[in-house]
């Protein structure tokens, strides 16, 4: 008969107290370990007291067929689980001597051992976190079996968080980080997990841990007022109240502003004869008072504002307004039709976006270029001001092409001729279809096609210097004493000595500019000598 002597089994170092006789050598047990497959394990049983002579070891790997036969006899045994599930690992010692009735000794035990190729392991930077705050989770204590790279995926309360997942594939559990806000999560409590997969077995293994939100509410300020509205010299009690409530003595500032010219700075609270969030005033005049609360602690700052009425001012002004057409066209007359109140003195400023302005009520007013606008209106009366938007976008209601130019030189003859129309309007202030050249740069012309259709065409104009540099300066073809005569005017004649201004001056020839550096200069007498002369 089989006896119990004290028996050990030690795995991993791990020592086990003897169970009871398996029958068929399958352990039952909830799993002790867990390790990655393919890695070496090594059990042994020569921690059993009792000096046992034999030993046999049993080993069923998952879903197999428990052996009738022994796995090892030795008294340490070593081998690697390649197939993830749950092994069963049984030992029976054996004794030489007899039990008190009869019969040798003999034990057993048993232990169960799960084998998988991915291990997560969450580690929260804190259990509790603030939503002002964020949150630091990493899994450097993760494990993966060689040749393995595992999907990841990290979760909050069983959501994956996007934020974190779809990187690139880990290197190593160093790897793991996911950096979360508390103010992605409402207040309380919540999971955290960090789920791996092996990718190729299918086997998967998720780690959890629970934190705490805990809702961070911001400072703010609000205040009320006795009498609601209070006549000219009136005493008005100004109440302020602070959230979340806190005591007086954690503000670092205290400022009360009136709203007319007084303001009261408290640096230290309470005051030593009542509350920093209390004051009663009292205004010698009619009117609208913006009267402000600013409570600071040490790391926030909040304010509030409401405009006061003592006694019977006039209102503020409001304002608003209408553009008809909404949407014009270039050249065409946009009537702006102001909807707001205003009582009292009023004055209005309006801003068409193009720099053009107007102090009418009900103005009007024409946009050149097409584009989009904004104008603002501004209204005001001895109570105050109001402010008022919108965008006006103006368009052409037909497309010219660009205007053509004919000439090129500075100096020379230049001319830009605009496509066919009834009427036209150029950026110089020009009304023909054909204008001189400029000096260059950028132009445009508006042009009525019929019926007040206007149409925007631009254009660059281009000029180079035409000249001659080896001293042609009249441009006659010979390079002689004439050039002379046609240069010298243009060193003296005050005008400048740019080409680009002397072109629409005395510059008769462009070929004046003998070295080409577009200036007329002595230097250039100098090269139109030598040219004449040697």
């Amino acid at each position: 008969m089989r006896r119990r002597p004290d028996l050990c089994l030690t795995l991993a170092a791990v020592a086990l107290a003897a169970l009871p006789a398996a029958a068929q050598h399958v352990c039952d047990s909830p799993p002790v370990l867990t390790v990655l497959t393919g890695e070496p394990l090594s059990v042994s049983g020569l921690g059993s007291q009792g000096h046992p002579s034999e030993y046999s070891w049993y080993i069923t790997p998952p879903g197999a067929v428990p052996p009738t036969r022994p796995t090892s006899t030795n008294p340490t045994h070593s081998f690697s689980p390649g197939t993830p599930g749950l092994w069963s690992i049984d030992l029976v010692a054996d004794y030489e001597h007899e039990g008190p009735l009869g019969g040798l000794w003999s034990s057993e035990t048993c232990l169960t051992v799960e084998a998988t190729s991915v291990v997560a392991s969450i580690h929260l930077g804190a259990t509790q976190i603030t939503t002002a705050e964020e949150l630091e989770i990493d899994g450097f204590a993760s494990q993966w079996a060689p040749g393995v790279t595992p999907l990841v995926e990290w979760r909050v309360d069983g959501l994956a968080v996007g934020a974190c997942n779809g990187g690139p594939p880990p290197v190593s559990p160093f790897d793991l980080t996911c950096t979360i806000s508390g103010s992605w999560l409402d207040p309380g409590w919540h999971t955290a997990g960090l789920l791996l997969t092996d990718p190729v077995s299918g086997q998967s293994n998720l780690s959890t841990a629970d934190l705490e939100v805990i809702e961070v509410v911001p400072l703010s300020v609000d205040f009320g007022w006795t009498p609601a509205e209070p006549d000219p010299g009136q005493w008005v009690h100004f109440v302020g109240v602070v959230t979340p409530a806190m005591p007086e003595q954690d503000f670092t500032e205290v400022r009360w502003d009136l709203g007319d010219g007084t303001v009261l700075v408290y640096d230290s609270c309470p005051q030593f004869w009542g509350s920093c969030l209390e004051w009663v005033h009292s205004y010698g005049t009619d009117g609208w008072y913006d009267v402000s609360l600013t409570v600071e602690t040490a790391t926030e700052t909040a304010s509030k504002a409401y405009r006061v009425k003592i006694g019977d001012p006039v209102d503020p002004p409001s304002a608003s307004f209408t553009v008809s057409p909404s949407s014009p066209t270039i050249l065409e007359p946009a009537t702006f039709g102001f909807t707001g109140s205003c009582a009292g003195a009023c004055t209005w400023l309006w801003d068409f976006g193009d720099g053009g302005q107007s102090t009418a009520a009900n103005p009007t007013h024409t946009w050149v270029i097409p584009a989009s606008y904004p104008v603002t209106l501004s209204v005001t009366n001895q109570s105050g001001g109001d402010d008022a938007f919108t965008t006006v976008v103006v368009g052409s209601c037909w497309q010219p092409a660009a205007p053509t130019q004919e000439g090129a030189c500075f100096g020379g003859p230049v001319w830009l001729t605009a496509p066919a129309g009834v009427a036209w309007s150029w950026s110089t202030g020009a009304t023909t279809q054909t204008v001189p050249g400029p000096l260059g740069g950028a132009f445009w012309v508006n042009i009525d096609s019929g019926g007040g259709c206007w149409g925007h065409a631009a254009t660059t104009v281009a000029l180079a210097n035409c000249g001659d540099p080896g001293g042609d300066a009249n441009l006659d073809g010979a390079v002689d004493a004439a050039d002379v005569a046609a240069l010298v005017p243009e060193l003296t004649d005050g005008d400048g000595d740019s080409v680009a201004t002397a072109g629409g001056g005395d510059l008769t020839a462009p070929g004046a500019d003998a070295t080409s550096d577009f200036h007329i200069r002595a230097d250039d007498l100098l090269t139109g000598l030598v040219e004449i002369f040697r």
